[in-house]
């Protein structure tokens, strides 16, 4: 399993997220913003999180088996994955899905492979405290 639920762009983390995205069952990755605009009379610029659309324009090349392993989760207020219908069927018909409230991985399914949450979170939060140029 591959827990990301905040992190900054994926071109400033050091790692390759389709190669993490390959090696796990379950990937929970970052969706605070869906996409650039979201929040009126601010420059989105310079909100290190990468955007839903971003990451499934980066992860449009992996298999579409791995596609569905990635769930979204963490949503700001402004964000219409909370509230919208057509978004929500953009996420699924791109052939990612949604993390659902109280959902439940099987240890059994996790058997076998490396857990990276601890590292995972660790690098990221070294990344905030010292961000890459």
């Amino acid at each position: 399993m591959l827990y990301i639920p905040d992190i900054d762009k994926w071109e400033r983390w050091s790692r390759s997220i389709e190669e993490e995205i390959r090696a796990v069952d379950v990937a929970y990755l970052d969706g605070t913003f869906y996409r650039n605009g979201e929040i009126p009379g601010r420059d989105m610029a310079d909100i290190p999180h990468p955007f839903i659309e971003e990451t499934m324009a980066q992860l449009a090349a992996i298999d579409a088996a791995d596609r569905q392993e990635v769930r979204f989760l963490h949503f700001n207020h402004t964000n219409p994955m909370l509230w919208s219908s057509e978004t929500i069927e953009a996420v699924r018909a791109a052939g990612f899905g949604i993390a659902q409230e109280q959902e439940r991985i099987s240890l059994e399914r996790l058997m076998g492979h490396q857990m990276v949450v601890d590292e995972v979170i660790r690098e990221s939060v070294l990344s905030r405290a010292h961000p890459m140029p």
